[in-house]
């Protein structure tokens, strides 16, 4: 299924919003960044996206890789504001019927 620049509709940039966070919260977040794994996760979920060439939703990545589903989030929040994938189309997701965003990788020429 591939899609079309007319097909695809542009979806509006999400504003950040600011985190409220224990000190607890914080620091074991920066550990767990530090620590190298938080860019393994990253790269591996970016490979599966380029590898499945059709948009794909969160819950289909944590199917597929196993990862929980609370590291996705990060992994997709990361991706998306470094450039590297984008929201697609928001569409019915194929586990719960919900409306979701389903990514794409941005294209590099």
């Amino acid at each position: 299924m591939n899609h079309t620049p007319q097909e695809c509709k542009p979806v509006k940039q999400r504003e950040v919003k600011k985190i409220n966070a224990t000190l607890t919260q914080i620091l074991s977040y920066k550990e767990y960044r530090d620590s190298g794994n938080s860019a393994n996760e990253n790269q591996f979920v970016l490979a599966l996206i380029n590898f499945l060439e059709q948009p794909t939703s969160r819950r289909h990545i944590q199917e597929l890789s196993g990862l929980p589903i609370n590291h996705l989030t990060r992994v997709f929040y990361d991706l998306e504001n470094e450039g590297l994938i984008y929201v697609a189309k928001i569409d019915a997701c194929r586990y719960t019927g919900r409306k979701v965003n389903h990514y794409s990788p941005t294209k590099t020429e």
